[in-house]
């Protein structure tokens, strides 16, 4: 195994554990108390050189921005001196992303950089001696695409590494389609998942999430960290990137230029990935409610509320907290 591959490996230890470790993570960083703001206009934006923002739930849902966003990244880049970063636990590689998201109404000259865990699992992958792979995979993408340049093939049979890219399918050398997305039964992974840590095959998750919110705003959908969390419990070994690994939120920190892990901010809807992760890397965090993962969690945002949701999953409370992303 090459010092790459030992490097990610070393780093996703702090987090392979995540689930039972949460009160722990959380318990080394400081809490602070939270402010509810309704709107960026509201946040000290002199303190920040970049704002990190994740994609899913806080700019847009999977098809366009969400109502607000746009105007709001114009008047921070409108700014000059702060830079955008998208940190996204998305399992695509670099190049898609970026070249998506104008797609979706995210103008080019807004953003500094991008980084996501599918091009670092792509990296792993390619400095890795794996020969073979089942890819748990996306049914509207092609799984042999992804593994391209890694020198990892498809598996007929017994794989070197499973690689939880997507939530749809098992991609070997033939494809199965499941429901996972939409219902979270594991039951057609059951056997290749017992058989693959019964012979102590890694999986390389390149998607950390548990769940994300479908395009309608309301109905949650599986993600590959749900499998990973299912194979860690079977005893197999989880190698995971993106947030809420540190490594990940310091080379976004490194992309924009930052030294000072106090001066960024980032912009997320996730608890357990987004402000975990910020905590734990140094950085201030902004937590958004409705369009994220915990819409159904807060009936009302108050600063008893947030709080109150953080102690029950375990992690620090978030700096700034709103329900939509807006200026």
């Amino acid at each position: 195994m090459s010092l790459t591959t030992l490097l990610y490996a070393s780093i996703a230890s702090a987090v392979r554990s995540f689930v039972p470790r949460q009160a722990a993570a959380a318990a080394s960083v400081p809490r602070r108390a939270t402010a509810v703001i309704d709107g960026l206009q509201e946040l000290p934006l002199d303190r920040y050189d970049a704002i990190i923002l994740d994609q899913y739930g806080v700019l847009h849902n999977g098809e366009a921005l969400l109502d607000g966003v746009a105007a709001a990244l114009e008047r921070v880049h409108a700014g000059g001196a702060r830079k955008l970063v998208v940190l996204s636990n998305t399992s695509k590689r670099r190049a898609p992303l970026i070249a998506e998201l104008p797609g979706r109404g995210f103008r080019s000259e807004w953003l500094h950089d991008a980084i996501c865990s599918g091009e670092c699992c792509w990296e792993a992958l390619r400095e890795s001696s794996y020969a073979s792979a089942v890819v748990l995979g996306w049914s509207d993408r092609d799984s042999s695409e992804y593994l391209a340049g890694t020198g990892v093939a498809l598996a007929d049979a017994a794989p070197d590494v499973i690689v939880g890219y997507g939530p749809d399918t098992i991609d070997m050398a033939d494809r199965t389609l499941t429901d996972f997305r939409i219902t979270g039964d594991l039951e057609p992974y059951r056997a290749l998942l017992e058989d693959a840590a019964a012979r102590s095959v890694p999986m390389l998750c390149a998607n950390p999430d548990q769940k994300t919110i479908d395009v309608d705003g309301v109905t949650p959908l599986y993600m590959p960290g749900t499998m990973a969390d299912a194979y860690r419990a079977m005893g197999g070994e989880v190698v995971l990137y993106g947030k809420p690994g540190v490594s990940h939120f310091a080379a976004a920190l490194r992309a924009a230029g930052v030294d000072d892990a106090g001066r960024a901010l980032m912009v997320g809807d996730s608890l357990r990935h987004d402000v975990l992760g910020a905590a734990a890397a140094g950085l201030d965090s902004l937590f958004v409610v409705d369009s994220g993962v915990h819409s159904s969690d807060l009936a009302e945002v108050s600063e008893a509320s947030v709080s109150r949701l953080a102690a029950a999953e375990g992690v620090p409370v978030p700096t700034f907290v709103m329900r939509k992303f807006r200026w």
